[in-house]
């Protein structure tokens, strides 16, 4: 496995701070790059079932001879795929201590993920033909 997967990430973080009074501000936000390379070509060259040591052995003695394993398995299709996504993130939050006894945390985030577009899309299927982002 060439990369199973790779992931690379870069990050950008900032929080600051804020007291007031009675009052304890925050505020940040993050970016956040991932880079994934997924390369898993699994069974591409098959994978051969035999039913116990003597059948395994017949084959390699005489390999142009009649095959004796029970089961032949191979893979076909893309052996990989590299794409990166995006990620958006902020936030403020206050802290209010009305009294001594009674404090109040209200505060509001936002996220949002940016999807790549689709690499190996079937018309065929209108549901590959865009990735939703979320947020």
């Amino acid at each position: 496995r060439p990369a199973y997967p790779d992931e690379r990430r870069l990050q950008f973080v900032d929080n600051f701070s804020v007291i007031r009074g009675s009052h304890s501000f925050k505020f940040g936000g993050e970016i956040n790059r991932a880079y994934d390379i997924l390369n898993n070509p699994a069974l591409f060259n098959g994978a051969f079932t035999y039913s116990g040591p003597y059948a395994l052995g017949l084959d390699i003695l005489n390999p142009t001879g009649a095959n004796h394993y029970t089961r032949f398995q191979q893979k076909f299709g893309l052996p990989g795929t590299e794409f990166g996504t995006i990620d958006f993130a902020g936030y403020a939050q206050d802290q209010w201590k009305i009294r001594r006894n009674i404090t109040i945390n209200y505060g509001i985030r936002y996220d949002y993920e940016k999807l790549p577009s689709p690499q190996y899309p079937n018309p065929a299927i209108p549901e590959t033909l865009k990735l939703n982002s979320d947020t």
